[in-house]
């Protein structure tokens, strides 16, 4: 997952960076200008965007399977995310399809075509709500048994509320970030300057990214915080017989001694 995103990210720097030098070296700023620009790029683009749908739909794929393995492969458990993982595989290929149909007409200010932006919007949001029934189901499962495997009964409440605290904020985050990408696409840049345009065209699309790193730093969150509540000094030791193993000291004595 993160190399998919990281590749994706290069790619669209690369575009910026040309455009950029395109604005400020060539002295090139007028619209023609762009278009031909855009047209030059579009392979470079339709990577990236097959790259960033790849990454959304198997980061899903691959909380939505966390959550059956956790949950003992009970289906009636992922009913609702899988419904709505079928919705942002339905609605990527109608965006994807969309962007095929429109790719004159793709700009910086929006970062789709115009026609395509209800699309965009709502793949991003069945993909929020994927991860977060996914996340919910995961969070109800994992934190409480967590806690009930340290075995001192007197463990302090405030490790167990470590991981549900990082979780929370994984995912006040991953909303933020989407959140802020479906209003920046609402609302576009279109009469910003050509520079600020290409700013914001790497923005947006490095935000789409979070949206498929996601899944992975859940579960980068939730390991490194269960080492936290069962540290190696907490873990069962077993002794196997050996030549250097002393025998435990049995007491012999009656009880009335």
């Amino acid at each position: 997952m993160f190399a998919i995103s990281t590749i994706s990210v290069v790619l669209r720097a690369m575009f910026v960076l040309l455009g950029l030098k395109m604005i400020t070296m060539d002295g090139s700023d007028s619209r023609d200008a762009l278009d031909g620009f855009n047209t030059r790029m579009r392979k470079l683009l339709d990577v990236e965007l097959a790259l960033c749908f790849l990454g959304i739909l198997v980061g899903d794929s691959l909380v939505i399977w966390r959550t059956w393995v956790l949950w003992s492969k009970k289906l009636n458990v992922l009913i609702i995310p899988i419904l709505l993982h079928l919705g942002t595989v339905i609605l990527a290929f109608a965006l994807w399809t969309c962007e095929g149909l429109h790719p004159s007409l793709a700009d910086l200010s929006t970062n789709v075509a115009p026609p395509c932006i209800p699309l965009e919007i709502s793949m991003a949001n069945s993909s929020v709500a994927t991860n977060i029934a996914a996340t919910v189901a995961i969070g109800y499962k994992v934190a409480p048994k967590s806690y009930n495997e340290i075995p001192h009964e007197k463990q302090p409440d405030t490790e167990n509320s470590k991981a549900r605290l990082a979780i929370c904020r994984l995912i006040l985050f991953h909303l933020g970030t989407i959140l802020g990408m479906a209003v920046t696409i609402s609302s576009g840049v279109a009469n910003a300057s050509l520079p600020l345009q290409f700013i914001n065209f790497w923005i947006q699309g490095s935000a789409r990214h979070v949206m498929g790193i996601y899944p992975t730093s859940l579960f980068v969150v939730a390991h490194l915080q269960k080492s936290f509540w069962v540290g190696p000094d907490q873990a069962p030791v077993q002794n196997s017989p050996g030549a250097g193993d002393a025998s435990p000291a049995i007491d012999r004595r009656s009880p009335s001694e």
